[in-house]
């Protein structure tokens, strides 16, 4: 610690400068201890009276904060907008603190925002409505379709449904109210069963028309954030003017079973190895007991939309004739470079009021 005065020996003569002397360091010192009060009153030794450059600033930048009461640098951490900014930089000192500009942030997993997956559209078990004996020209009646989505998220499908020219058909809604856009939205549905959900059609024939008339009914469903995820659905039988409405849909219904190796299965979708070897695939129907006898056909199965790199064969017995469950073969083959199609396998009655079971599954080479 420095002297302010010298000693004083016995016989020095005190001058008046040097009591001046002595004033002026207790004014000094007077001065201080004030603004250490005034500082203390305030509630505390720091200020901050500046910072350089002004803002903005970059990521990189020097900054100097400029102040007093910092105290020994190492002891100090800074933040701003209650981020870290990192470590002091040298130079810091009890005026002022030099950092540098940094940025943290956490990297988070991407959420997705196009589903993958595939779906399944078939019509539902639940009657065509109104139950009228006959179907009237002009009367609007009421399909249900099951959609299953063996999706990666949740999703809005774009549903089409078509008619013949003259037909009206619409998405509706419970009470029949037409649902504009005509969308409808699915949850994410996890392998191996999906998610299911049913939508309504309703379909009207023109109003001069006369008995005979008809037109098939057919639904797309359409992913809008992914077109490829699509399928369709279609009734058992066409619509016909005075005719019964597309019934027995719950007589015969089928659905896939099981592949064999080296094929596989993975989210809904059957992949065939592209190497023109027949792969056998089995499905199920299940006949319900309508107290007489019927007969049915398995028909051959198809590939949609049709592909010459693609061949599908039955394997099975082409007839069943008693209730219950029933497994049944086919054999698939894909050349190379065969394009993603869908394998569609039918069983329809051949007395009375013939209905259909009928499912399409998708299928990949690979």
């Amino acid at each position: 610690m420095s002297k302010l005065f010298n000693d004083i020996q016995p016989g020095d003569l005190i001058m008046s400068s040097f009591w001046n002397q002595v004033l002026h360091a207790l004014n000094l010192f007077d001065d201080r201890i004030t603004a250490l009060e005034t500082i203390g009153s305030t509630g505390g030794g720091l200020t901050i009276s500046g910072m350089f450059p002004p803002s903005p600033v970059h990521i990189g930048d020097t900054v100097t904060i400029l102040g007093r009461g910092f105290g020994v640098p190492s002891s100090n951490s800074v933040n701003i907008d209650g981020t870290p900014v990192g470590n002091l930089q040298a130079g810091s000192n009890d005026s002022q603190l030099i950092i540098k500009a940094t940025l943290t942030f956490l990297l988070l997993q991407g959420q997705p925002t196009i589903p993958t997956g595939t779906l399944q559209v078939n019509m539902s078990p639940t009657k065509v409505s109104p139950p009228d004996p006959l179907i009237i020209a002009g009367k609007p009646y009421f399909f249900t379709f099951t959609v299953t989505a063996i999706t990666s998220m949740d999703e809005v499908y774009t549903v089409t449904p078509s008619v013949s020219t003259g037909w009206t058909a619409a998405l509706v809604d419970g009470s029949g109210n037409a649902i504009t856009p005509s969308e409808v939205s699915i949850l994410k549905g996890d392998p191996p069963n999906g998610i299911s959900q049913d939508i309504r059609i309703m379909v009207t024939s023109p109003l001069a028309a006369g008995n005979g008339v008809s037109s098939p009914v057919t639904v797309t469903v359409t992913a809008k954030h992914n077109t490829s995820v699509t399928n369709f659905g279609s009734s058992p039988t066409p619509m016909t003017v005075g005719s019964p409405p597309p019934g027995g849909q719950d007589q015969v219904i089928v659905s896939f079973d099981s592949i064999f190796a080296p094929g596989t299965q993975s989210a809904g979708t059957l992949k065939i190895p592209p190497t023109n070897n027949q792969i056998r695939v089995d499905f199920k129907a299940t006949i319900k007991d309508i107290g007489s006898a019927v007969t049915y056909n398995i028909a051959a199965p198809t590939i949609q939309p049709p592909s010459a790199l693609w061949t599908a064969q039955l394997k099975s017995a082409a007839q069943i004739t008693t209730p219950g469950l029933h497994t049944f073969s086919i054999a698939l083959a894909a050349q190379p470079g065969a394009p993603a199609a869908s394998v569609v396998v039918s069983v329809s009655s051949t007395s009375g009021q013939i209905v259909t079971g009928q499912v399409s599954q998708p299928i990949i080479a690979g």
